[in-house]
């Protein structure tokens, strides 16, 4: 079984890479600031993982292309999920 470190801007219970924690909170904070959602972002080894919700396939890429800008070096997995409503509305 592998075990991951869940890194967020959360108080950390574990030991983790400084490094580490500086991507993860600055990363929730930009996307934060321009997504105006809560995004949580966990780096585990070389892989950095987004989770929440957004409005739009639109948002979802720009999260990840965010995260692709701060954190370069790691592999991104992108779990954010497009609000269904949200998705109804606009292919209206």
């Amino acid at each position: 079984m592998l075990r991951c470190t869940e890194f967020t801007s959360a108080p950390a219970v574990q030991v983790r890479s400084h490094r580490e924690i500086e991507i993860a909170m600055q990363l929730e904070q930009q996307l934060q600031a321009q997504l105006l959602r809560p995004i949580r972002v966990h780096i585990c080894e070389t892989e950095l993982q987004l989770f929440g919700q957004v409005c739009s396939w639109h948002e979802k890429q720009l999260a990840q292309e965010m995260a692709r800008d701060v954190a370069p070096t790691y592999r991104i997995r992108n779990e954010l999920r497009i609000a269904e409503d949200q998705g109804r509305r606009n292919r209206r």
